[in-house]
């Protein structure tokens, strides 16, 4: 009897089907849990500011905060800006102007009483961001637009400092109606040379309403417009210093 030539069948071992055991498993491992928000890439300098005042360097972007300012400025020097937090408590509020040497516009601390929301104007020397941040319980919130410059659209260079002369004269128009008080304030002409806002409060007794730190990103008549609840005819003292540490003070009183 001829005996077959086909050879014996042999199954493979395990130097065989391991690694293709082991790509099985890669295949049937279950995906990652979703990440966390993304948090927004801002300036280093910018980052640094909110670390150093709130101890976290950078904000979550979020649809509670609305910025709204002009697609193109024709007039760098003041360009407006309205911030408005909805559906939240805010503590404190930023803007700033992430194209600028010195970014912070202003830095606003909040009661319960004064609505979050702010009009103010900025100074934008050449095209860039316009970051606004809310700080919440809940933590740091912002988003940014774009601001772009006409081809006029200039900064004056910046005055030389000279220390001399009075303080800053800050005019307010006040409207109140029905518990809720809006103000207005802005710094008067003439302001000496180089002279600028530095803080701005607003104080019922000793409680303050608000306080303001003014940056070199502020436009040059620091406005700010807000509105807060207060109790009627009440007496209100409104504080302020320059960057000289010079001081001033207005009363004002509540119909």
């Amino acid at each position: 009897m001829q005996e077959s030539s086909v050879p014996p069948r042999r199954f493979p071992g395990p130097r065989t089907w391991l690694p293709a055991l082991g790509i099985l498993c890669v295949l049937v491992t279950p995906p990652a849990p979703p990440a966390a928000a993304a948090e927004a890439v801002v300036s280093p300098s910018i980052a640094g500011i909110l670390q150093h005042l709130t101890g976290v360097g950078a904000y979550t972007p979020s649809d509670a905060i609305a910025l709204v300012v002009p697609d193109r400025a024709d007039r760098g020097e003041r360009v407006p800006v309205t911030v408005h937090v909805r559906d939240r408590a805010v503590d404190a509020l930023f803007v700033f102007v992430e194209s600028a040497a010195e970014p912070l516009a202003l830095h606003l601390w909040l009661t319960d009483g004064v609505t979050p929301r702010i009009v103010t104007r900025v100074r934008l020397c050449r095209t860039g961001r316009v970051v606004a941040v809310a700080q919440t319980a809940e933590g740091l919130i912002g988003t940014a637009r774009t601001v772009y410059l006409g081809a006029r659209a200039r900064c004056a260079p910046a005055a030389e400092v000279v220390d001399g002369g009075g303080t800053l004269q800050v005019r307010t128009r006040v409207r109140s109606r029905r518990g809720r008080v809006r103000l207005r304030t802005r710094v008067a002409p003439p302001r000496p040379p180089g002279t600028r806002l530095a803080s701005l409060s607003l104080h019922h007794g000793d409680e303050a309403i608000f306080q303001m730190q003014a940056g070199a990103s502020l436009a040059a008549t620091a406005p700010l417009e807000l509105s807060f609840t207060t109790a009627p005819s009440a007496y209100l003292h409104l504080r302020w210093t320059d960057n000289h540490q010079r001081s001033g003070e207005h009363s004002l009183h509540l119909p």
